[in-house]
């Protein structure tokens, strides 16, 4: 008999013998997929959806067919069949009856490790495809067939296979590693998540114990490690979407993962069937791999709920043990030999603690890294006063480090450096306790040396004492570019989508000639280009000016139309958060521009005319006990300040509002330098107007802005809710 015919006779019985594995697949996906369909389907009518009744059933036929994270039941149920599948596939290595009879045929081991293997991918491809076509039809019994479906039918049934093929291989080769079916189940777990762990594991320890670690920086441990799992390569193309790239690494991985296990099916003996590792020397290794991360884990779980050095070395030394214990009795099945091979405990442990200990410690001196000035090549850092401005808005924005650290180059490298400086000085006051500064944000730095190497710090610091430096990083021409992408748009674009918000939310579009709008932006663009954090200190915006591109605007309208599902005009609607980015501030030193919006019918900051306001409520509490809280070994950790009962006055005197509207500053998160007086809070209420709803606007005083005749008026009075 040749190869060819006994290979199709042996995979025939192989597949008689799965056609259990067949069926359960099948009712799982005829329920997934062609049930689940007719159901959506039968919920799109005419009545709920009207014009968009058509479009609104070729989208969910398309979701449900198509390879995305919009319908991740597909895979979810692909994914534990592989599991199955797998372990079912070879579960005869693990009794020795069954090994000796396969392995006693006259059969060469590769073919039969083709068959099993074959078998497994054969009933999955037959059953799932069986379940789409049967999909397709309800479909096109539904009306929404298209092209545009069958595409996806035919990319989400190839990609769903390709990582179907994946997770299967990478069960086959836990299987070829272990000797019974729970060693399987454990061996497959690890495979799936060890790598995910680890990465995670890594990046706890450092924002735990590096105290400027930038969290936002992708790194080895964030997405190289992750990406060695099946299930985290599964997930990203979901989520992601699927590419070249991503395609080749699946069909790389089954292709070594499919080699190696066929090379360890070669050389695994007979009789470790019923034992739970197959092969020893992997099994030492493996539980080295394993107790070393449940030590770290174990240090930073007890140092999670008391951060006193003796229980971050206590539960290091309770993870090792613990786990190499544990590890221990599955790879033996007894209890005797709970503390058997003691030295390789004691290694893991002393790796561990050595570990846990740099971390704590900062051994390598992380925290207090500077570089070299003559190694720089770039450097670029991003104060975050601006965050507003690193909004989210998906495609719109760059993922991970904030823009203005990737692409604002900063020419001032020697004043970016004594920020850097006295980020690590305050950094090491904080860790002792005697940090004192009222205000502080995340001062995020990054450099690009020599070799391409780029490195990212993070500080919690107060700007105050290096407020000149920042002043001037701030006042550079690339630095605002990249914060403000906005001020490089082209003259035409930014006022073909020039609007204008008021601090009420109040929407206007300027009315004017191409060369007033164009003016309009000249004139922020300068006066934006010479802010500086320094001012900002002493200025809340009064309005907010929309500058986005053609590109972006079309984007967002797109997703206003999908999310209204209307088929009629395009109305933007300037309100909803996802245009929070694009809008920027306009402060009230704006003078040129606030003058060239009035040439437009706009007047910025109207709304604080005293003849629009009705009163100004100020609310006054007197500090009057601050608590300074201290730790056993003498650090301070907060403070505390407690205030006397709370008293008000209301003005309704024109000529008070006046000067009160002077000093007043909104609440406005588009201004973090802004520091108000704690004592003081304010209320503006505004004049009803004719059919509207009375609005209030919230603020304070600027620190040493408050009017002396509120200072006065409140230290002769003494009841609450007096009217002036």
């Amino acid at each position: 008999m040749t190869s060819r015919h006994l290979y199709f006779k042996l995979l025939l019985e192989d597949l008689k013998r799965k056609t259990w594995a067949a069926a359960l697949e099948g009712l799982a996906l005829f329920f997934a997929l062609p049930v689940a369909l007719a159901m959506t389907l039968s919920n799109i009518t005419n009545e709920l959806y009207g014009d968009m009744t058509l479009v609104r059933g070729q989208a969910q036929a398309r979701t449900m067919l198509e390879f995305g994270n919009d319908y991740p039941v597909i895979m979810l149920i692909l994914g534990i069949a592989a599991v199955v599948m797998g372990i079912s596939a070879f579960s005869y290595l693990q009794n020795r009856r069954q090994v000796d009879f396969y392995h006693s045929l006259p059969v060469k081991r590769e073919l039969q490790f083709a068959v099993h293997v074959t078998g497994g991918i054969l009933i999955t491809a037959a059953v799932y495809l069986a379940a789409q076509v049967i999909a397709i039809a309800v479909a096109a019994a539904g009306g929404v067939l298209s092209r545009e479906v069958l595409q996806a039918a035919v990319k989400g049934y190839l990609f769903h296979m390709l990582y179907y093929a994946l997770f299967y291989m990478v069960t086959i080769l836990a299987v070829m590693f272990t000797g019974t079916r729970i060693a399987s189940v454990l061996g497959t777990a690890v495979f799936f998540g060890y790598f995910p762990a680890v990465g995670g594991l890594i990046y706890s320890l450092c924002q735990t114990y590096l105290h400027t670690y930038c969290s936002e920086v992708p790194s080895i441990w964030t997405v190289v490690l992750p990406r060695i799992s099946p299930a985290d390569a599964a997930i990203q193309a979901l989520s992601e979407g699927m590419t070249a790239a991503r395609g080749a690494g699946a069909l790389a991985a089954i292709v070594l993962t499919g080699l190696l296990s066929l090379v360890l099916y070669w050389k695994r003996p007979s009789e470790t069937a019923g034992k739970t590792m197959a092969f020893s020397g992997a099994a030492h290794i493996i539980k080295i791999l394993l107790v070393i991360p449940f030590s770290l884990a174990g240090a930073l779980f007890f140092s999670a709920m008391n951060s006193h050095l003796g229980w971050c070395v206590f539960g290091a030394v309770a993870g090792a043990v613990i786990s190499h214990c544990v590890i221990e009795v599955i790879y033996h099945a007894d209890f005797k030999k709970l503390f058997c091979h003691e030295k390789t405990m004691a290694a893991c442990m002393a790796v561990s603690l050595g570990l846990i200990l740099g971390f704590r410690f900062d051994v390598f001196r992380y925290d207090s890294y500077l570089p070299d000035p003559g190694r720089i090549i770039s450097a670029s850092i991003d104060f975050n006063k601006d965050s507003w401005v690193s909004w989210d808005g998906g495609k719109l924005y760059e993922d991970g480090v904030p823009r203005v650290v990737q692409a604002g180059a900063v020419s001032d490298v020697d004043a970016l450096l004594k920020i850097a400086a006295e980020g690590i000085r305050q950094t090491e006051e904080r860790e002792a306790g005697t940090w004192d500064y009222q205000d502080s944000s995340y001062v995020t730095v990054g450099y690009t040396l020599k070799g391409g190497k780029r490195v990212f710090r993070v500080y919690r610091m107060s700007l105050e004492p290096v407020l000149a430096e920042a002043d001037r990083i701030y006042g550079e021409d690339g630095y605002k570019k990249a914060l403000y992408p906005g001020i490089s748009l082209s003259e035409e674009e930014a006022a073909a989508n020039m609007v204008y918000m008021d601090y009420l939310q109040n929407v206007k579009k300027p009315e004017g000639t191409q060369e007033e709008l164009a003016a309009v932006y000249r004139a922020y663009q300068e006066e934006m280009a010479a802010m500086t954090l320094s001012r900002q200190k002493t200025e809340a915006p009064i309005g907010q000016l929309l500058l986005i591109s053609n590109e972006n605007a079309d984007i967002l309208l797109e997703r206003e139309e999908w999310e209204t599902q209307s088929s009629g005009s395009r109305q933007p609607d300037y309100t909803r958060f996802w245009y929070e980015g694009f809008f920027y501030p306009i402060y009230p030193s704006f003078t040129k521009t606030i003058e060239a919006l009035e040439g437009c019918g706009i007047q910025a900051g109207d709304w604080m005319d005293p003849a629009k306001i009705e009163s100004v409520q100020v609310e006054y509490s007197q500090e009057i006990e601050t608590e300074v809280h201290v730790s056993e070994n003498g650090d301070v950790y907060y403070t505390q300040s407690s205030y006397a009962e709370p008293r008000t006055i209301t003005y309704t005197d024109p000529d008070q509002i006046r000067k009160l509207m002077e000093c007043f500053a909104p609440y406005s998160g588009q201004n973090q330098m802004l520091m108000l007086e704690n004592s003081y809070s304010v209320t503006v209420t505004m004049k009803r107007q004719s059919g509207e709803l009375q609005q209030a606007v919230n603020g304070g005083f600027p620190q040493g802005r408050v009017p002396e005749f509120v200072i006065s008026d409140f230290a002769s009075s003494e009841g609450s809710g007096q009217t002036k």
